[in-house]
């Protein structure tokens, strides 16, 4: 499933980048862009829980030489969870604030029953759009609903906000931790 959502405003200030682990200074200014971004990914949902990197198909419009963007990934679990399996970074990009981005197929299934969702937030100097991936905690119908309902959530707050939710963390930014540190 494939969502996206559009918004209109923010102040031109970029934030740091959480992908791909190249931090970019949060009072670094962004100018000329007139039109908002937005963002699309064509894996919403990563199955088996197998601790893969994967490519998440993220495209992204309105972002290019003149119009620059953040990408920022956010999880409502941690690079490294107790039961994540010790894998990290989580989300990787070869080439930062720009496409691919994979993200690990993992959730912690103890201490977070209800799935996983990564948010992706893509910004320049006009606005903000928001992507949500999952990683349900099993494939029963409940697990499915539970963490779609999640993933609205966050993804209307971002809406709203152009910010990740309370509880969501900045992912990608973690030590190497782990082999499986291949995109596939």
């Amino acid at each position: 499933m494939t969502r996206q959502v559009f918004i209109a405003t923010l102040a031109g200030t970029a934030l740091a980048l959480a992908v791909g682990g190249v931090a970019r200074p949060a009072s670094a200014q962004m100018t000329g862009p007139t039109t908002s971004p937005s963002c699309a990914v064509t894996t919403a949902e990563l199955w088996p829980p197998n601790h893969q990197l994967t490519d998440v198909g993220l495209s992204v419009t309105n972002c290019n030489s003149s119009n620059s963007c953040t990408i920022n990934v956010y999880s409502n679990q941690k690079d490294l969870e107790t039961s994540s399996g010790d894998f990290s970074p989580d989300a990787k990009s070869p080439t930062p604030n720009q496409p691919p981005l994979c993200l690990r197929a993992e959730r912690d299934g103890i201490d977070h029953p209800d799935g996983r969702v990564y948010l992706i937030i893509v910004k320049n100097g006009s606005g903000c759009d928001c992507c949500t991936v999952e990683v349900s905690h099993d494939r029963s119908d409940t697990s499915e609903t539970t963490v779609d309902a999640q993933a609205e959530a966050a993804q209307s707050y971002c809406q709203m906000t152009c910010m990740a939710p309370m509880g969501y963390s900045q992912v990608g930014v973690g030590p190497v931790v782990g082999p499986k540190q291949t995109c596939n």
